[in-house]
């Protein structure tokens, strides 16, 4: 999987976005998530906002307002344009320990967390959240629910899948025409991403092999959801983590340098009124910038 510089192989899919090769086969990941996963969350170096969230100090609720702020605050609102009528049932895909269904249920939507984690899942039913210790496909096949959802979101959950396309159409047929999904993965192999590695002649960092199975970049994330028979109605990226990079603060190198950037990217983006901020993160698009690309797309 790795080449002699320890650097994993990376190809292109039929639809634009890159996958590891070969794909992790299951014993590997499942031997993965129950070995080292846990302790590279703890370390920082896999779902950091976890990792600051559980941290339970001034920290984990300085992240907190700030997610329920920004992101959680961005999503609801592009939600509650496209539903319409339909009823607000929300589904939260890999939902952690629950944080957005929280702030979902705070803005109105009967919402639930799919969690796969049996700890994660703990964490969040401790906090009084409604998550649930399943998959989606678990979810779906045990009929566990009689409300049919308005929207499904899925917050880094595809570059984590050895099938996207396929869980995609799982979406897609429990949500119905209509229905909408919201989707968040790494926007990676960018052009800020590249010029910084040139710069800085550094290894291409954003590889994390091998649970990061699928690499994903705005025009690739629309081409999987067209695929699975979405419309994507909205598209934004978040704060191009990269410029950091290109300004002399190599978080790569060190990661004693990232809380730093990272508390001052919270304050840029606290610091915008709303409108501000969203207009902003939707300009990122057409550079093909933003760490993150988020989109939210129909059922057709």
């Amino acid at each position: 999987m790795a080449d002699e510089r320890g650097v994993s192989r990376v190809i292109k899919h039929r639809l634009g976005y890159r996958h590891l090769d070969p794909i992790p086969d299951d014993a590997e990941l499942e031997d993965f998530y129950q070995s080292a996963y846990i302790d590279l969350v703890r370390q920082g170096r896999r779902f950091p906002e976890l990792t600051r969230l559980l941290a339970e100090d001034r920290e984990a609720e300085a992240e907190q307002v700030w997610l329920r702020t920004t992101l959680h605050a961005d999503l609801i609102d592009a939600l509650d344009r496209q539903i319409g009528r339909r009823s607000k049932v929300l589904w939260d895909v890999g939902c952690g320990i629950g944080e957005f269904v929280a702030s979902a249920r705070d803005a109105g939507w009967a919402a639930t967390g799919l969690e796969p984690s049996e700890e994660a899942t703990a964490i969040a039913r401790r906090k009084g959240r409604e998550v649930v210790c399943a998959t989606l496909e678990g979810y779906v096949a045990a009929g566990a629910s009689a409300r049919s959802p308005a929207a499904i979101v899925l917050m880094n959950v595809l570059e984590h899948v050895t099938d996207p396309l396929g869980l995609l159409t799982i979406v897609h047929d429990a949500l119905g025409a209509g229905g909408a999904v919201a989707v968040r993965v790494p926007n990676d192999f960018n052009p800020l991403q590249h010029v910084a590695q040139t710069q800085l002649g550094l290894e291409p960092w954003w590889i994390a092999a091998p649970d990061h199975i699928n690499y994903f970049d705005h025009e690739s994330l629309r081409r999987v959801l067209d695929a699975a028979g979405f419309d994507v109605v909205d598209q934004w990226g978040d704060f191009p983590m990269e410029l950091f990079l290109l300004m002399g603060d190599d978080y790569v190198s060190d990661p004693s340098v990232g809380p730093k950037c990272h508390a001052r990217r919270r304050r840029f983006e606290l610091g915008l009124d709303a409108d501000q901020r969203r207009a902003f993160d939707r300009s990122l698009v057409p550079l093909g910038w933003g760490r993150n690309t988020i989109a939210v797309a129909l059922a057709r």
